[in-house]
């Protein structure tokens, strides 16, 4: 079970480093392409702006799951970090609840909206909007996977122990 686990787990950074990367990769190429035609062809290009923005929405949904995975997030702890163990814990606790429920609802609202678009079709690419929205319950469902497997760490982490890690001199003495 622990094995198809971190099979499964590998897949989806995977999913989530290639992704964010091609994405950032095409916005790079696109940018660049309409910048040619627009200050040396003297043309722009219309479908490019749109094409940018849902690649952007897509990159950021993908980049907040990745961040969450890689703990890129700013979180205040220094307040929590202060407290005696229990309530520590407690408030730990409460705060995990509370990011699981906004990433649940998160997720429920994105995929009612994303089911809600019907016909709808972006301006210019004519691309169905369903498919522009679908961004956001696949990125909703990757917080809310990558919040969960961490979560256990995030209420029981001692700060301290970070403490002590940097004032080691050598990987030796971290190790004990």
């Amino acid at each position: 079970m622990k094995k198809a686990f971190r099979i499964f787990d590998t897949a989806i950074a995977w999913i989530e480093d290639i992704g964010c990367t091609a994405l950032y990769a095409a916005i790079v190429c696109i940018v660049s392409v309409h910048v040619f035609f627009r200050y040396v062809l003297v043309s722009g290009l219309l479908w490019s702006d749109e094409l940018v923005q849902i690649l952007l929405v897509y990159m950021v949904m993908f980049g907040s799951a990745r961040a969450i995975r890689t703990n890129g997030h700013t979180e205040l702890n220094s307040f929590a970090n202060r407290l005696p163990e229990k309530p520590r814990y407690l408030l730990r606790t409460l705060v995990a609840l509370a990011c699981v429920a906004f990433f649940a609802l998160f997720f429920v609202g994105a995929v009612e909206h994303t089911m809600n678009a019907g016909r709808l079709r972006t301006v210019i690419l004519r691309i169905p909007r369903a498919y522009c929205y679908l961004s956001m319950p696949i990125g909703a469902g990757l917080m809310l996977y990558e919040f969960v497997k961490t979560i256990k760490h995030r209420i029981t982490h001692d700060p301290r122990e970070d403490e002590l890690v940097v004032e080691c001199e050598t990987p030796e003495e971290a190790a004990q």
